[in-house]
């Protein structure tokens, strides 16, 4: 179902608040406070390998090996 109100002078606006982004926001903060998620990321294997096979050089890819 689909939600929302047009504002007179705004546009439409949506009325529904869904939680689906609170998880990535608390991973960002986790990520801030202990560099937890990155450390993580740059250990996984095929995290580094899609990231290579796409053409990304450098930085931590290349101080990883």
């Amino acid at each position: 179902m689909v939600g929302g109100v047009v504002v007179p002078g705004f546009g439409w606006v949506d009325t529904d608040h869904l939680g689906i982004d609170q998880g990535p926001i608390l991973a960002m903060l986790a990520n801030y406070r202990s560099e937890l998620v990155w450390q993580v990321m740059q250990r996984n294997p095929h995290i580094r390998t899609g990231l290579e096979r796409a053409g990304f050089t450098g930085g931590w890819l290349e101080a990883g090996k």
